[in-house]
């Protein structure tokens, strides 16, 4: 840890290796494997964008990290490191990086204009980065991504400026120095971390992959397309096209679908949403052409079969369909306006 004060007394020693034979490292654990690889199972499938970073305990130079290896580490930093790479090497849905954090704290002070002299009275505000070796900066997200989350509240700021600004007191800010991490998430998910949470660069990131990785994220970048960006639907069209697989792209279109009805109805409420639905359906609109107005609520009902409040809802529409309807053959609307064979067998298939 830095010395702040006072000494430090150090021993230091070298381990020789004698003999021939390969280097003592970590024992094979396999039970600690075991149970890591179901763990990185659950997390990559419920991938939330959230890796983590576990703060180091030595403090490392940029010489000695241009190459990442377990070798590189010291003390329980390597222990980490040692059974993350044999992780890796037994294929488990696992990666990691070292990574620098630097930190900032913002906030105002108390003190003596005169002198100027001041002292840290309050944080009001806070930035963190989190720059990988060999990827660059990517965003943290959450305070509990970084191993202890109160890493920096024991440390001592590396440099802090104060600027009073008259009746309105002294703006203080704080930095940090920046501290070492090893950088962890699902190997399966690098593409979602490297991207930083835009959607339209998952998208570029995962449409130079192979077509099987293409097919397997595609369900993936529909859900965040319906949650984050809507409007990058103009983008996720073009690359459900490049897969080719018609059956890949309804059922990514079908996710998109459920998700942004699911993410509507937790905004405005149900009921809200299903009065603009019904809109869509009213006599005119069945009067005009009554195989589209049959159409339009049966492929909403497809769709949205496996949510309930959906199914609630695809029903309301098909009620208003029902009401729609002409109620005897003395009804107005002309021949060409009824129903074809085809649309009849569509209506009665959605009850």
């Amino acid at each position: 840890k830095e010395v702040t004060s006072g000494h430090r007394l150090c021993l230091v020693y070298n381990l020789v290796k004698v003999g021939a034979g390969p280097r003592p490292h970590l024992g094979s654990n396999l039970e600690t494997l075991k149970e890591l690889r179901m763990i990185a199972r659950a997390w990559g499938d419920d991938f939330d964008g959230n890796k983590l970073f576990i703060m180091t305990d030595h403090l490392y130079t940029p010489a000695g990290m241009r190459s990442v290896g377990s070798s590189n580490f010291k003390g329980k930093d390597a222990v980490i490191t040692q059974l993350l790479e044999m992780a890796e090497e037994k294929g488990i849905d696992l990666e990691w990086k070292h990574g620098t954090v630097s930190y900032h704290e913002y906030g105002y002070a108390d003190g003596d204009d005169y002198y100027e002299e001041y002292s840290w009275e309050e944080t009001t505000d806070s930035d963190m980065n989190l720059i990988l070796s060999e990827y660059g900066k990517v965003p943290i997200y959450a305070e509990d991504e970084m191993i202890p989350n109160d890493f920096f509240e024991n440390k001592a700021p590396a440099d802090e400026t104060f600027e009073p600004t008259g009746n309105e007191g002294v703006n203080a800010e704080r930095q940090y120095s920046n501290e070492d991490a090893i950088v962890i998430w699902p190997r399966s998910r690098r593409w979602e971390v490297l991207a930083g949470g835009n959607v339209e660069k998952m998208i570029e990131y995962v449409s130079e992959e192979s077509l099987e990785s293409m097919k397997e994220k595609a369900p993936i970048i529909a859900q965040k397309v319906a949650s984050q960006c809507v409007v990058c639907v103009s983008k996720l069209v073009p690359f459900l096209v490049a897969i080719g697989d018609p059956e890949v792209g309804l059922n990514c279109l079908k996710k998109f679908v459920l998700s942004f009805y699911a993410n509507i109805t937790n905004s405005f409420g149900r009921k809200e949403f299903e009065a603009i639905l019904l809109e869509g359906v009213n006599k005119s609109s069945y009067e005009r052409d009554p195989d589209v107005a049959v159409s339009y609520v049966a492929k909403f009902k497809s769709t949205v079969m496996d949510d309930e409040s959906g199914r609630n809802s695809a029903m309301q529409l098909a009620s208003r369909l029902i009401d729609c309807m002409p109620t005897s053959s003395s009804s107005t609307v002309p021949l060409r306006h009824t129903l074809t064979t085809e649309s009849i067998k569509v209506f009665f298939s959605m009850f």
